[in-house]
């Protein structure tokens, strides 16, 4: 991608999205580009004629001048957020860069780019080209989430995935290496060669990954939290987040604490 490619893209408005209860998009056509990131439920949703089932954990790109709307009503609690903005682009310039439609790798990544942008649209003292800076990154981290691991290694990919999907566990290397069959050097070359990460870093990784995600997007308490991710005692998780980001868990959930919440 070239460093131009994104640049004249111009923020406009954005927030929070909630349901009380059970709700369908609206139909409309505008004029700007709006990014979808589900963080609860499901979204059901059509572009023209391409319908999706937008879920939590994924995100969706709509295009101007396209309509859009609902398919189906979505049950409650339905949580996302909304970001429109504008941009002199060449045509298939998103298609040639960034898939419309995706699941986030790193939702947590996401989700602070996110909030930056809702901190500083509802905080005066920010110039507005703070603004559109970050939702510059906020595309390109998108669209290297969306093209990554197309080619990775597929052993890789799979422990990577089991590493994810057992958040809730205080997984060690050995569990990683016992559950596939293989010893820690092995896996560990693997991974790096792959993500760029040994396995422990993997687990570290995605450890603080969820641990940012719920603090970013849940109203669970710092030792709920501590809970969702197997510790037993809350002091060590605050320990191993402190280590890792400097900052205690409550800090980093205030960083980026001022939004525009819209709901039914």
């Amino acid at each position: 991608m070239r460093k131009s490619d994104f640049l004249n893209i111009e923020y406009c408005h954005g927030g929070l999205f909630t349901s009380e209860a059970a709700w369908t998009h609206s139909t409309r056509c505008i004029q700007t580009y709006e990014i979808i990131v589900v963080t609860k439920g499901t979204v059901y949703i059509r572009e023209e004629e391409t319908e999706y089932a937008v879920n939590a954990g994924e995100y969706l790109l709509l295009y101007p001048d396209r309509t859009h709307g609902g398919t189906r009503l979505s049950e409650m609690p339905v949580e996302f957020f909304w970001l429109h903005f504008t941009g002199k682009t060449e045509e298939g310039m998103f298609a040639k860069h960034l898939q419309p439609y995706g699941a986030l790798r790193n939702r947590s990544a996401i989700v602070q780019l996110v909030q930056q942008i809702l901190h500083y649209q509802e905080t005066p003292s920010y110039p507005s080209s703070c603004c559109d800076f970050t939702l510059y990154m906020l595309l390109c981290e998108l669209m290297v989430q969306s093209n990554e691991a197309s080619a990775k290694n597929v052993l890789a990919e799979r422990v990577h995935e089991y590493i994810r999907s057992h958040g809730e566990r205080l997984l060690s290397v050995q569990d990683v290496a016992k559950h596939f069959g293989y010893n820690v050097d092995y896996l560990s070359r693997v991974m790096k060669a792959c993500y760029g990460k040994t396995l422990q870093q993997e687990i570290v990784t995605n450890r603080l990954q969820r641990a940012k995600y719920l603090l970013q997007t849940s109203q669970y308490t710092v030792d709920q939290i501590a809970r969702e991710l197997g510790y037993d005692d809350p002091n060590l998780f605050i320990k191993f987040f402190r280590y890792h980001e400097k900052t205690a868990p409550t800090a980093y959930r205030n960083r980026y604490h001022k939004r525009f919440t819209n709901h039914i």
